[in-house]
């Protein structure tokens, strides 16, 4: 009876006992991890410390660019200079930013430098087809090169011609300029001796730059195109350039004219740069403006913010009409 009382094991001896053998294998399981956890930590420092500078230096500025690169790759796509109300405005900024540094690629203003390469471009062109007629018409120029009179008469505007808008923007914090042109011109120049009449119209729906978003915003609260839908720069009095500029020289002179944008007309007072070929003529003209002279408001968004004025620049490249 005390035999068997004393092999009966107590109810809670059988729950007891599995904790016992449990709490070793516990502690020894704590102390495996704990160990490899601190052999791990050694070899991590062992290879940072056995890292050469110049690499890890490399290795770091690699990963910095790529994660910023590619952050303001999403961040462009997502929105880029398109600020939607209830958008958090770091988006545009960040995409704002990238798209100034990256994405850019709108040419500079015009100068005297485009209007040489307008004009190289339709000697080119000429003498790619030079035909019988034209090659008799420049014969009888070169004739008459000494004499500005070969010069007196019509001509009017080709497709080498631009007329369109430079305007200087802070995007996302950086300074950009903004160009929007058009090479289809209507106009004229009427030459008698060494004055000129100068003509030029272009349809503003036509003005197009590098990015389809300022172009809706210009074409649309901006120029207002449905109501105006054409920009036009004409002279009020003669162009007196004081001499037939030889070829592959130019010359300058003063042109008082009127320039209408939106409906408004402006006197305006501008410096063009005039250069001729035996069968061509070109003039370079930058019209600074003032945008409320015109009756449009500041362009100005919550992404993209503008000086109160711009300008009107042209090359006007003509043949005889």
């Amino acid at each position: 009876m005390n035999s068997n009382t004393a092999q009966r094991a107590e109810p809670g001896d059988l729950d007891r006992e599995p904790c016992r053998t449990r709490e070793p294998i516990r502690r020894h399981r704590r102390t495996c991890c704990y160990e490899q956890h601190h052999r791990f930590e050694f070899r991590c420092i062992e290879s940072r410390a056995s890292l050469d500078p110049a690499l890890h230096l490399t290795l770091t500025l690699t990963l910095t660019f790529t994660f910023t690169f590619t952050i303001h790759l999403a961040l462009y796509l997502d929105q880029a200079r398109d600020h939607r109300p209830g958008r958090p405005r770091c988006v545009g900024l960040g995409s704002d930013f990238f798209y100034a540094n990256v994405l850019n690629g709108a040419p500079g203003a015009l100068d005297t430098d485009d209007l040489s390469e307008a004009l190289e471009t339709t000697v080119v062109e000429a003498d790619d087809e030079p035909g019988l007629e034209t090659a008799t018409s420049a014969a009888a120029l070169d004739e008459a090169a000494a004499d500005s009179e070969h010069f007196d008469g019509l001509w009017t505007p080709i497709a080498a011609s631009e007329f369109g808008y430079s305007v200087d923007e802070v995007l996302g914090g950086v300074n950009v300029t903004a160009v929007g042109r058009s090479s289809e011109i209507d106009g004229s120049l009427t030459i008698e001796g060494t004055t000129a009449l100068i003509d030029a119209t272009v349809e503003v729906e036509n003005i197009v730059s590098d990015d389809s978003r300022r172009d809706g915003q210009f074409q649309g609260r901006i120029m207002d195109v449905a109501n105006f839908p054409t920009a036009n720069f004409q002279r009020t009095e003669p162009v007196d350039f004081g001499a037939i500029p030889a070829d592959g020289e130019q010359v300058t002179a003063t042109a008082v004219g009127e320039l209408t944008l939106k409906g408004v007309t402006q006197a305006v007072t501008v410096d063009v740069t005039a250069q001729a070929t035996d069968t061509s003529i070109g003039v370079l003209g930058n019209i600074p403006i003032t945008f409320t002279d015109y009756g449009i408001d500041n362009p100005s968004n919550p992404g993209v913010g503008l000086e109160d004025g711009g300008i009107v620049e042209f090359v006007l490249v003509f043949e005889r009409g």
